[in-house]
């Protein structure tokens, strides 16, 4: 049975585990290969394929983070594996590194599995995080602002003087 490690504040080690049954009975035994936290909705969506990748295909399912236990399948795909996984919240989309028949690929997906974006891969991608973009803390206008007004000044001074 496959096992989703956790590392708990006192250093101790846990361990859940996941089934190894596909929901539809085509991937069974499932290997569990890339997982990601969507924070919109709370829950892991773990990607999966056949134990050892033999059959092209594979599967999303949510799960709760603090049980693990099943809340259903997000999508499937029946032509490529689905590895790594990262969730962007700005788009509530799935990035997944993956491969199918014409090679390695990172593929941008809908909720639904919908390939919105793919572009090819020299690896394949087992590991996916998806970093939004920072916002500028508000003190950092307030610095721009007072470099663009002494910059102004600076600029009108120099114009009087010439």
């Amino acid at each position: 049975m496959a096992c989703l490690p956790q590392l708990a504040d006192d250093c101790h080690y846990w361990c859940f585990p996941l089934s190894p049954i596909d929901p539809d009975g085509i991937l069974t035994p499932l290997g569990a290969l890339g997982i990601a936290y969507d924070s919109t909705r709370d829950q892991l969506d773990i990607s999966y394929c056949q134990v050892g990748c033999g059959a092209f295909g594979g599967v999303v399912i949510a799960y709760d983070p603090d049980t693990l236990a099943p809340i259903g399948e997000v999508f499937r795909s029946i032509d490529s594996y689905i590895g790594g996984l990262g969730y962007d919240p700005s788009t509530d989309t799935l990035w997944a590194g993956g491969e199918d028949r014409s090679g390695f690929k990172v593929t941008h997906y809908s909720r639904t599995g919908t390939d919105l974006l793919h572009f090819s891969a020299s690896v394949f991608g087992d590991g996916m995080e998806f970093i939004p973009a920072a916002v500028p803390e508000p003190g950092t206008f307030g610095l721009m602002a007072l470099f663009l007004a002494g910059a102004a000044l600076r600029f009108r001074k120099a114009k009087l003087n010439s």
